[in-house]
Formats: structure tokens, C-alpha cells, sequence
């Protein structure tokens, strides 16, 4: 997991570089590195320049040209900026070599095609929701309401690897998973295999454990959406499914009983008239 020691120091001048190639259109790559600017902020780096190049594909040694590496190698020097940060694809050798963490929207992540199905939980990836909720409470989530989720997995692609996710149904979303991956309060709340936050709270699951699966419902009047809802209580009287053998043996000890009682008066019955007749002979 991410810790403090391992985050970006706070205010780090960074530059983005992208590549515009035939599967990626030159307004992509300004998508991708907007999306990548988002995630350096959170992580406490400032995007202070961009850097696109249209090649065929990336150099497998420099990733741009040689004349554009000398470019920015110049800008790092005079500017000082500390980070260099590379809009790439992850290659599947390094999917099956790695543990990865993911972070971001669901939607905007391209690995989430292939990463989505295989999450505790996954998401709509039009939507930025999450499917389904597995926890054993029902909470009513406001649509606008900012969301972050951490997940858990074994890796799809290596089963010796593991994945972390860090999404979140909207850009603030995003910014509570990843702070609760390196924030020492709330990763210590983290359990289970998911984990939903929203501010400081943070409320976890782990599917692993075949909890019931509900649908999250979804209202605009709930001011606080992780508080939980009261359960239903059903007053009506409860019926008993008795086994039929059970009510035989009722029946039979009640006759038992009523067999010796008559037994009883009958035994007394006699007793008292053969006493009246020895009174007679005497």
C-alpha cells in the first residue's frame, strides 16, 4: 500500500507527456493528461507544463524521439521541475509482472475494460457507480453524493499478484480513496476485500464472505449517506412449521393421561364398593 513516506511531496512541480499516435487522437491525449494532472494534484504535485509528440507508436527505449527527450530534458534543468510523468499504457507483461494499484474514475481508465468484472465490486462504467452493495446494512447514497472506493483483488493476470484500486464515483471520490490508502486514521479502519469512504468515514465489506447482495438505494433526501437506515421490524405474529410426528406424540401422551386418570377413578370406584359391602355382611 501507498504510505506517506511513498506519496509526492507536497507541491512538486511536475510536466506531463503524452503521445498522439493512430489509436490516440490529439484531443484524447489532452483527456488523458487533464485526467493525469488530476491524479498528480491529489497526490500533491503541480502540473506546471505538457509535452505531446505524434509518433506510430512509442520508442521502446525513450518513449518520445530522441529530439523531444532532448526538449525536455532542457525544460527539467531550467525550469527545476521534479517529476516527469508519462501518459503510457501499461503493457501486458508488466500487468502480469506486477502488483498494481489503480486509481482514478472507472471511467476514464482504460485497464478498467479488462479489470472491471473481476472487482469484489464492480462498477457502471458509464456512471461511475458501483453495481451492487454487499454489505449486510442498506444505505441510501444521494446521486451527487462524492465517493471513494478502495478495493482489493487477486490479479486477473497473475494470481501470485494482487491489485488495489482507488476509485471513486466523482473527481472528490477519487481524492477520498487515495487518502485513505496513505492517511494512517483512516487506513486503519480499512478490512475485508472493499472498502466505501466519504470524508472520515469508511465502511467495509468483504465479499469473500458471501454476505447477502443488496441494491444500493438511492435518494435525494439523506444528509448523511452513511448512516445507516433502521431495518424493517416485522410485527405480525411468526408461525411454527411443527413436524407432524411432534403432534402425534401430543395427541398420544394427552390420551395416555386421560386413560390413567379413568384408571384412577376406577380403581377408587371399586375400593369404595367393595368397603360397602363388607359394612353390610358385618
Amino acid at each position: 500500500m501507498l504510505d506517506k513516506k511513498n506519496s509526492i511531496k507536497k507541491e512538486e512541480r511536475a510536466i506531463l507527456v503524452g503521445l498522439i499516435h493512430k489509436d490516440q487522437t490529439e484531443p484524447q491525449v489532452q483527456e488523458y493528461l487533464d485526467e493525469l494532472a488530476f491524479l498528480a494534484e491529489t497526490a500533491g504535485a503541480i502540473s506546471v507544463k505538457r509535452f505531446t509528440q505524434k509518433l506510430q507508436h512509442p520508442d521502446s527505449r525513450t518513449f518520445v524521439g530522441k529530439g523531444k527527450l532532448e526538449e525536455i530534458k532542457n525544460y527539467v534543468i531550467d525550469k527545476e521541475i521534479d517529476l516527469v510523468i508519462f501518459d503510457d499504457e501499461i503493457s501486458k507483461d508488466d500487468l502480469a509482472k506486477y502488483n498494481l494499484i489503480v486509481v482514478g474514475l472507472p471511467s476514464q481508465l482504460s485497464i478498467m475494460k479488462e479489470l472491471n468484472d473481476s472487482l469484489p465490486i464492480p462498477f457502471d462504467l458509464e456512471t461511475n457507480a458501483t453495481r451492487n452493495s454487499y454489505s449486510q446494512v442498506t444505505y441510501l447514497v444521494p446521486p451527487d453524493a462524492a465517493f471513494g472506493y478502495v478495493e482489493l483483488l487477486q490479479s486477473p493476470w497473475n494470481a501470485d499478484n494482487f491489485v488495489i484500486t482507488a476509485l471513486g464515483n466523482t473527481p472528490e471520490g477519487v481524492i477520498s480513496a487515495t487518502t485513505a490508502l496513505y492517511d494512517a486514521k483512516l487506513r486503519g479502519q480499512l478490512a475485508g476485500n472493499f472498502a466505501a469512504i466519504s470524508g472520515a468515514k469508511v465502511q467495509t465489506a468483504d465479499t469473500r464472505l458471501g454476505l447477502p447482495l443488496e441494491d444500493a438505494a438511492v435518494t435525494q433526501a439523506v444528509v448523511n449517506p452513511l448512516e445507516p437506515q433502521p431495518e424493517k421490524v416485522d410485527l405480525s405474529t411468526p408461525t411454527i412449521d411443527r413436524p407432524v410426528w411432534l403432534l402425534i406424540a401430543i395427541q398420544a401422551v394427552v390420551v395416555l393421561i386421560v386413560v390413567m386418570v379413568l384408571l384412577v377413578f376406577w380403581s377408587q370406584w371399586r375400593r369404595s364398593r367393595k368397603n360397602r359391602s363388607i359394612g353390610k355382611h358385618d
